[in-house]
This record gives C-alpha cells, sequence and structure tokens, in this order.
C-alpha cells in the first residue's frame, strides 16, 4: 500500500499502490519495468534488453527489468526513439 518515490529534490514515501500510480502516471511516460519499479522513460539514459539481466538506468539508478515487462518496455523505447 506504499510506494516510494525518487526525484531530483528528494525521496518521499506515499500511501498510494504502485498499481495505482502505473494507472494514474501511465500517460505522462511511466512504464513498469518490475513489480517493484516504475520508471519515467523520459528520464532513461541507459537500457540493457538483450542481456541475461536485463536492466534500465535512470537518474544514475540501475534498475532491474522483469521478463514480463521486457516487451512492452521495448515497444515504449521503441515508440520514443521513432518521435
Amino acid at each position: 500500500d506504499y510506494a516510494r518515490l525518487h526525484t531530483d529534490e528528494g525521496s518521499y514515501l506515499v500511501r498510494i499502490p504502485l498499481n495505482d500510480l502505473e494507472q494514474r502516471w501511465g500517460d505522462a511516460g511511466f512504464v513498469r519495468v518490475h513489480r517493484s519499479f516504475l520508471v519515467a522513460l523520459a528520464h532513461v539514459s541507459r537500457a540493457r534488453l538483450a542481456a541475461d539481466r536485463p536492466s534500465v538506468t535512470a537518474g544514475g539508478a540501475e534498475l532491474p527489468v522483469s521478463r514480463r515487462a521486457l516487451p512492452t518496455l521495448r515497444e515504449h523505447l521503441a515508440g520514443r526513439s521513432q518521435r
């Protein structure tokens, strides 16, 4: 029932389930990359999607990408690069 938000200004604990944030912020460019992580695509600086341990780097933090989230993330990143 809690989520930790990381921003340039700091880290905040909010009482909102990650599933709710995913639904609310999906149109704003946030994508679920793992059961524990939602990431803003605009802040992804590196993506290792073909490796044995896929990950994305955002704000200097390397985050794991789950096998389940990998196809959706690839679609979003491909769409972003075509803009």
